[in-house]
Formats: C-alpha cells, sequence, structure tokens
C-alpha cells in the first residue's frame, strides 16, 4: 500500500506541467557561463542504446507492443521485431555491430533487414509495419537462451543518422529478448568503433598541474585522501592518502611489512613523500572508507574490516568469515603512529542463537577538538559504547532483512561521547554515506533513509530508500533534517560552507521538490521513465531552508561521489559516469569513467568541468587554500594525460592530479 502511494504522488508530480527537459538546469540559478573546448582525439568502442523498441504480431494485426518488456520474434504465429538507434556524434566509424542478448533461444536465429524509420513504438502494429530496405543485412543459425547474437553492420553505419532494423523469423521456435521498457542490464544495443575528437574541458580555466604517481611493483589501492584543513593558521597544504597495499607496495621509498595490509602514507605540498606506514594483515583484509586530518596534523580513520586486524594496539573484535564485515575507527599521530582503534561487530538474535551481522562505516570526519564523528549502517544490535542501539524492527526479518544507520562522537582519545540509530521502514533500509563538520562543530550528515508514512518519518523521509540530508549539534541534538522526497538515490558527498550551509550531491531518480520547483532526473529515449540514475547537487541553508538543487548531467549514469567547498562562493564535485556527459559547460569524455567540477555556490552555475583520464578510478579527492583541486586515484597499466602516458610500476599504483581552481 505504501509503494501504491508513493507512485500516486508522483504521478502528479509529473503531471504538474513541469517540462521534460528541465532536469539539467538549477531550480533556482544564474545562466551558465560561455564555455571553452579542449579537445582530444580518441579511439575505441561507444554504445549506442534504442531509441525505439516493439514488435508486431500477424495474429493480432491492429495490436500494439510499445510498452512489453519482452519482444518476440517467431515464425508460427509470425512475429517480428523492430528496433531503431540515433548516432549523433560525427566520427569515423571502423566498425559497427548489433548486439541482441537472447532470453529465450531458438534453432534458427532471425534475419536481419534495414527498415524505413517514419515509424513509433506506441502505435506501430503488424498492419501498419514500416518497409524492408534492400537485401538481408546479416544472418545467424542456432542461438540457445542466455547467448548474445552479433549482427555486423560495418558496411551499414557510416556516420550520423537514424538506423531502423527488423528482426525477421526463420524458424517455428520464438525468440525472445527484453525491450528497453524493461529495466534490464542486457538488452540491444549498437556498438560502433569509432576515432574522433570530443572535448575533455569546458569552461574558463583548463591548465594541468603537474601530475604525481605514486608506487612501485605491488600493488598500491588508493581509497581515501584527507587535506589539511587551511582555515586554521599555520596549514602546510600537506595531505595523506590511505587504502590498501599487495606483496612489494611502496608509496616511499621503503616497502611496507608482509604481504598485504593498509597504506597510510603522508605528504608535503610540492606532492614529495614525507613518510608512510603499512600496518599488515596476514589475517584480516581491511577496507578504508574515509580518512580526515586535524588542525594539528593528527589523523582519524573509520572503515571495514573481515578477519581478526590489528593497527599496532592490539587485535579487533574478530570477525571471522570473508562476507559478514565488522567496523573499525582509529586515531594517528602527526608521524602516522597509531595512538588508539577501536572494532565493533552487530549481532542479531534469532530463535535463541546469537550471529553476527553486517556492520559497516561509511564516512569519518573531525573538528578542532579532533573528535572523531563517523556514520554507517547495521544489522541487529550494535553497542559503539554508549549501549545497544538497534538499526529497527525490520532489520530482524528473516526473509528481507533491512539497515539501519548509526551516527557517533568520539573524543580525540577514542573515548566515546555519544550515540544514535535510525531504522529503515516501509521495506527500505537507512544508511549514513557521509557525515561533515562546520567550524562550531556542527554536524552533518548524508544518506538513505527509509520511512512509512507522514507518522513514521525516518529523518524526514516518509518513503522508502529516499536520499537525505540532515544537520546535528555538537552533542547530537537533531537541528533538522531534509528528505529529498519522491526521489529514490543516495546522497554521496557532503561538505560544509563558510556561512554554514550544508552542500551535498549524490545520484537520483526520478525527480524531486526543492525550493518549490521539480529538479528532474535527465530521460534519454532508451530511458522514458528517468530510471537510469542521475548525479544531483544542492546547497542548504545552515537553518535548513533550500537554497538550490540542480541535477548533473545527462543521463549517462552520472554519479556525484565527493565535495568540497573552495572558498565562499564555490564548490567541487568528484564523480563518475559511463564514457562522458554534459555536466552543465557541454558534454565532455575522454573514454574513461570519471570527472571534477566545479559550481557557483550561491546560484549552482556551472563553472568549469573536466573528465578524468581513461583507466583512472575517481576516488581521491582534495583542495588547497592556495586554490589547487587534487583529483586521482589508482590505476594499472596505463593513462595518457595531455600527450603524455604514464605506466604504473607494476600493478595498481596511485596517481593524483593538480588543476588550479582560480584564474
Amino acid at each position: 500500500m505504501q509503494s501504491k502511494t508513493w507512485l500516486s504522488v508522483l504521478g502528479g508530480l509529473f503531471l504538474g506541467g513541469v517540462p521534460e527537459g528541465r532536469g539539467a538546469a538549477p531550480v533556482a540559478g544564474e545562466p551558465e557561463v560561455p564555455v571553452a573546448c579542449e579537445p582530444d582525439l580518441h579511439f575505441g568502442d561507444r554504445d549506442f542504446a534504442p531509441l525505439a523498441d516493439t514488435y508486431v504480431a500477424e495474429s493480432s494485426p491492429d495490436t500494439t507492443h510499445g510498452s512489453d518488456t519482452l519482444l518476440v520474434v517467431d515464425g508460427t504465429p509470425r512475429q517480428e521485431v523492430y528496433l531503431r538507434f540515433e548516432v549523433s556524434e560525427h566520427t569515423n566509424v571502423f566498425g559497427a555491430w548489433l548486439s541482441v542478448p537472447v532470453v529465450g533461444g531458438t534453432s534458427d536465429a532471425p534475419i536481419l533487414h534495414a527498415t524505413e524509420s517514419d515509424w513509433n513504438e506506441h502505435t506501430l502494429t503488424w498492419n501498419t509495419r514500416p518497409r524492408l530496405r534492400g537485401r538481408p543485412l546479416a544472418n545467424v543459425g542456432v542461438v540457445r537462451s542466455g547467448d548474445e547474437l552479433k549482427y555486423d553492420l560495418r558496411h551499414v553505419i557510416g556516420g550520423p543518422g537514424v538506423y531502423s532494423f527488423a528482426l525477421i523469423p526463420e524458424s517455428e521456435d520464438g525468440m525472445e529478448i527484453h525491450s528497453r521498457e524493461s529495466g534490464a542490464l542486457k538488452r540491444p544495443k549498437l556498438t560502433l568503433l569509432m576515432d574522433g575528437s570530443t572535448c575533455t574541458f569546458r569552461g574558463y580555466r583548463k591548465k594541468w598541474g603537474p601530475s604525481w604517481k605514486y608506487g612501485a611493483q605491488g600493488d598500491e589501492v588508493a581509497m581515501a585522501m584527507a587535506t589539511e584543513p587551511f582555515y586554521f593558521p599555520g596549514a602546510t597544504e600537506a595531505f595523506v592518502i590511505a587504502g590498501a597495499y599487495g606483496p612489494g607496495g611502496r608509496l616511499g621509498s621503503v616497502p611496507f611489512p608482509g604481504q598485504r595490509g593498509l597504506m597510510l602514507g603522508r605528504f608535503r605540498a610540492d606532492g614529495s613523500h614525507e613518510w608512510s606506514r603499512g600496518f599488515a594483515q596476514e589475517s584480516a583484509v581491511m577496507t578504508v572508507a574515509e580518512v580526515a586530518m586535524t588542525a594539528g596534523g593528527r589523523i582519524v580513520m573509520g572503515g571495514s574490516y573481515t578477519g581478526t586486524p590489528d593497527l599496532g594496539t592490539g587485535p579487533l573484535p574478530s570477525a571471522a568469515g570473508s562476507t559478514i564485515p565488522a567496523m573499525f575507527i582509529a586515531g594517528f599521530s602527526t608521524d602516522g603512529t597509531t595512538v588508539w582503534s577501536k572494532g565493533f561487530v552487530a549481532t542479531l538474535e534469532q530463535g535463541g542463537v546469537t550471529r553476527r551481522v553486517p556492520v559497516t562505516a561509511r564516512s569519518v570526519a573531525t573538528d578542532a577538538q579532533g573528535s572523531l564523528f563517523v556514520t554507517g549502517s547495521f544489522h541487529g544490535t550494535l553497542n559503539l559504547g554508549g549501549g545497544a542501539l538497534e538499526a529497527g524492527p525490520l532489520s530482524r526479518d528473516p526473509r528481507k532483512p533491512t539497515r539501519g544507520m548509526f551516527l557517533a562522537r568520539f573524543s580525540s582519545e577514542g573515548t566515546h561521547l555519544w550515540s544514535k540509530a535510525f531504522p529503515g521502514l516501509g521495506g527500505g533500509f537507512t544508511q549514513g554515506a557521509r557525515v561533515a563538520t562546520d567550524r562550531a562543530g556542527n554536524v552533518a550528515v548524508g544518506g538513505v533513509a527509509s520511512g512509512d508514512g507522514e507518522n513514521e518519518k525516518v529523518l524526514g523521509a516518509r518513503y522508502a530508500e529516499t536520499p537525505f540530508i540532515a544537520r546535528f549539534s555538537p552533542e547530537g541534538a537533531l537541528y533538522w533534517a531534509r528528505a529529498l522526497d519522491f526521489a529514490r538515490g543516495e546522497v554521496l558527498g557532503l561538505t560544509t560552507l563558510w556561512d554554514g550551509a550544508v552542500a551535498f550531491s549524490g545520484w537520483f531518480w526520478p525527480a524531486f521538490y526543492f525550493r518549490s520547483g521539480a529538479v528532474l532526473n535527465h530521460r534519454r529515449a532508451d530511458d522514458p521513465l528517468g530510471r537510469i540514475p542521475g548525479g544531483m547537487l544542492g546547497v542548504i541553508e545552515s537553518w535548513g531552508e533550500d537554497r538550490w538543487a540542480r541535477a548533473i548531467g545527462n543521463g549517462r549514469h552520472e554519479r556525484a561521489l565527493r565535495l568540497v567547498g573552495a572558498g565562499e562562493y564555490a564548490i567541487v564535485v568528484l564523480g563518475d559516469f559511463r564514457g562522458g556527459a554534459d555536466l552543465g559547460g557541454g558534454f565532455i569524455s575522454t573514454g574513461g569513467n570519471g570527472f571534477v567540477a566545479t559550481y557557483d555556490s550561491g546560484r549552482g552555475g556551472h563553472t568549469w568541468s573536466r573528465a578524468l583520464p581513461e583507466g583512472m578510478e575517481p576516488t581521491l579527492l582534495g583542495l588547497t587554500w592556495s586554490g589547487v583541486v587534487r583529483v586521482g586515484g589508482s590505476f594499472s597499466g596505463t593513462v595518457r594525460l595531455r600527450d603524455v602516458t604514464h605506466s604504473s610500476s607494476g600493478g595498481s599504483d596511485v596517481m593524483l592530479l593538480n588543476l588550479p581552481y582560480w584564474p
């Protein structure tokens, strides 16, 4: 019943007269700045999803099937499938093929024909089906369920245009495929092997600074980075990188001990290595969620583990097995020595039996006193030092257990100060994904919350799996909570601005209200319901009032992962996408999956955006007081930056890029 209520309200949102293309603009913002393009030549594959797909049946000649989730091609009764694609890029095409994942196989796959393109999937019937053009394009024999048909079209696709095809049956045992309306990941697609030029940068400032590479023959995987707070006297622009290493791994000149473990390294403003520490974990696997630096250079960290790790202060509680994580938090001195570390396990009692269940730390932050704030998710019961926290009644459901959220504060010595829990209701989960503090010590947290109607809100959320932002006092009292109702998604990036406002980023679909307007996810032709995740970005005033929000991207699975504030007037976003996107200033791409972009924090206008090199995983983001954006991640093999190719030393290495933010 709850789902019906959610859908009926969402229907009212879409019927409110909001234009479909509005999702790419701020709710309240200035016109976008003029753009400049920094081109880059590329060579590789590019996938195109269908603009339209349907099938027609001779036995029901006036019936349409444009909304069906399965497409059927069969000889008895006779049924034909029609697909249409659009190629919009002006590039040289060196190869092309149509891929058709098969749900139900056949003894003789259908023949592929070209057709006229003037048809609509919602009105096409057997009686109105388009004319076939020319001779058959391709033919294939036996195909089994789960196979993927490939039709060679290298002599058919020559450049930009609309291409329409029909699958004509050759057997009497039908073949089934997923339609674009099905939501299935494996659907027909047109793949082109192309070369050409795309913009890698849009905006006024396009000069790269220096690039720094760290690593040796072993694996070094960067999971988190923190820069020294620059609003305190004596800031040096130092930064730390945390993650994991394998055999032979190192960040400086000395290899880390053992075969694998957790790594932590500090670097000076010029990128030179200052120190690094390796904490060997032969009987455990540790994942760093986040790391933060205090004003005095001390370090706090949080994450998850399996096994029985030891960071130098004694073994943490055992999390035997490889699938049920426990969580850890830790504090380190200015030279990387472990000052304290704590591990926590969650438990669930069912039928008189107590068993261990997952608990995961997703984010940590610190304040002027060196406190550690941590948030994440858990099942069952969790004690962080202040008594039992409960994940909610649905966490105990044996058929579909859901997660609850925790938020806690520890002193600079690791002493528990307070902790809170928030349940997942309405069939959905609740979890904290990012935590941040302001200069007064107030705490902001964002993630996903699931309520169960007006009378059972969770952090402002009335519906399941709603993105939320909330602000607490230093003592843990809730000031306000803002749920982005009617959207599914998650807040992944969070930062506090100089005036106390809270900036947030993440992903969502299909829409939410903000400051009396609607923010819509960009709906592509192959995603009419807006179910492909898109990026989001916004700012909420310190007292909880909406400032602005916008969708970013154009329907290519964009997510805004991390966020930092750039002085009084700007915010910087690190994110990922699939191949490229328009983030507000025009399409950018390198063929990779990472981007960094900046926006005006007052109104939400795009300033500049850059696609990160292909092969680099976007995990690291920081900002210095002098206005340098530091961004990067891990890579294996090679990455090309400008006209220079960088190679890893062995396995996975770490690369950090510098981009001047200011003119």
